[in-house]
């Protein structure tokens, strides 16, 4: 049975029973106005408590999106994604490509397609939420992190501000390597054990359609 799984992966999680951050929302609202928010802590902090109850208290929609070790295969998390856009936008009837084998020569301009078509799905404003080095496992040492703008016309300065951000997560570590422009490797300590490294590899798309 896939269901359960399923639904819990692409499911924002019910607020009902938290106590409310109105300090910590009207700082979100500051932060939104950034192309990437990144929210640290130790497991069981609250991370996802304060995201889903601000999503509902905002009355924001949502895409969400739960990593885990099952998207390191790129066929599954397309699927997963498609699955997470419908459940965001129920009132379009297209729904997006699988990423099957044919298709896999071609990965690079099927992701570009892939965003653009998620783009103009979703709702404006819309949040994209994905539950990263909080959820990896012990046995994680690998990880990806998407970045999509959507609202800036000018991507460059998106581009400028995404290493600073990462680069100042509290377990960062170091730059892997210089890749093309909109890509990077970041290596980081693991939440769970310090001793235990994490690969993030980041990817930014640019969404912005000139109205």
């Amino acid at each position: 049975m896939r269901t359960a799984p399923l639904i819990a992966k692409v499911t924002c999680p019910t607020s009902t029973g938290y106590f409310p951050r109105h300090r910590l929302y009207r700082l979100l609202d500051k932060a939104r106005k950034a192309p990437v928010l990144w929210i640290t802590g130790p497991p069981g902090c609250g991370k996802t408590a304060l995201i889903s109850s601000y999503i509902e208290s905002r009355h924001l929609p949502c895409l969400w999106y739960k990593v885990d070790e099952a998207d390191a295969d790129l066929s599954t998390f397309f699927y997963y994604l498609g699955l997470a856009a419908a459940k965001a936008a129920p009132r379009k009837r297209r729904r997006l490509p699988l990423l099957t084998p044919e298709r896999m020569p071609g990965l690079s301009v099927f992701a570009q397609r892939y965003f653009e078509d998620l783009s103009s799905m979703l709702p404006v404003p819309s949040l994209l939420v994905y539950q990263l080095l909080g959820y990896l496992t012990w046995r994680d040492c690998k990880a990806a992190l998407l970045v999509f703008n959507k609202h800036n016309a000018k991507f460059s300065e998106v581009l400028e501000k995404i290493p600073d951000a990462l680069q100042s997560h509290l377990h960062f570590l170091k730059d892997m390597d210089h890749s093309p422009a909109g890509e990077w490797r970041y290596l980081f300590r693991s939440m769970e054990d310090e001793a235990r490294l994490v690969t993030v590899h980041v990817f930014a798309f640019n969404l912005y359609v000139d109205a």
